[in-house]
């Protein structure tokens, strides 16, 4: 059974089995059905995570995460209506991939939050999946393609946007930290990073030049602001408790 068509079984989802030549006329969902149904997605990857993922739990460095990625989402009012997740997960590959879920929920390497020497990258790395929820770019991706609902599925397959996407996120990115006080040049500076190591970067050479140049138009477009957080004395302590995770 196809990741689509369990949705479908489970979840009443509208989307059409492989094989079908013609789509029928489908209801228009409201906001509050578009929601619950995500957050229906979300819950049924979380699920898959806890089976494929090794988490890390440190009651000081999450409650810090959490506190910085509600900070960002409250600068946001489509993001604001649910309180943030996060979660810190060991790698299983050498790519340094990060998650969001619907619901507010994000999942983040440990190896990246060790690579990471300022806040504001921190932020970035947590904006830019802020990003793709305001697009619904997982919601949209998932019902694009089949995948099977099991321990063994490729969840960086589910994640691997269009190139559109990850540009539109990025823009969405920049606002998300300009809003929320953050200094928003973190995003270059965490693209960068990948760019400088490319067996761990998520993403391929050509799309992140991109996302560097879209982020610094984007960035050129904003007034500049006064004192933007970019390393905060509270994140010099948290950042101690990382590494020794």
């Amino acid at each position: 059974m196809s990741f689509r068509f369990h949705f479908v079984a489970r979840l009443g989802f509208f989307f059409l089995l492989f094989g079908c030549s013609t789509s029928p006329v489908l209801p228009l969902l409201n906001h509050e059905e578009i929601v619950n149904r995500d957050r229906a997605l979300g819950d049924e990857i979380a699920q898959n995570f806890k089976l494929q993922f090794k988490f890390k739990s440190d009651f000081e460095v999450l409650r810090y995460l959490k506190n910085l990625g509600q900070e960002l989402v409250n600068s946001t009012q489509q993001l604001a209506e649910f309180p943030v997740g996060v979660w810190i997960f060991l790698r299983n590959q050498e790519k340094w991939f990060s998650y969001g879920l619907p619901g507010n929920r994000i999942y983040l390497p440990l190896d990246l939050l060790k690579s990471l020497d300022f806040e504001n990258e921190i932020a970035a790395a947590m904006a830019i999946q802020f990003g793709h929820l305001l697009r619904r770019d997982l919601a949209e991706q998932i019902s694009r393609e089949e995948f099977i609902p099991n321990a063994n599925i490729d969840v960086n397959n589910i994640f691997s946007f269009p190139e559109v996407a990850n540009l539109k996120a990025t823009i969405l990115a920049v606002g998300i930290l300009y809003r929320s006080g953050y200094d928003a040049r973190g995003l270059i500076s965490l693209f960068k990073r990948f760019e400088k190591d490319p067996d761990h970067s998520p993403y391929e050479k050509g799309i992140l030049e991109k996302m560097i140049q879209q982020a610094r138009r984007e960035i050129s477009m904003n007034t500049p602001m006064r004192n933007p957080i970019v390393r905060s004395q509270n994140f010099l302590l948290i950042q101690k408790r990382m590494h020794s995770l």
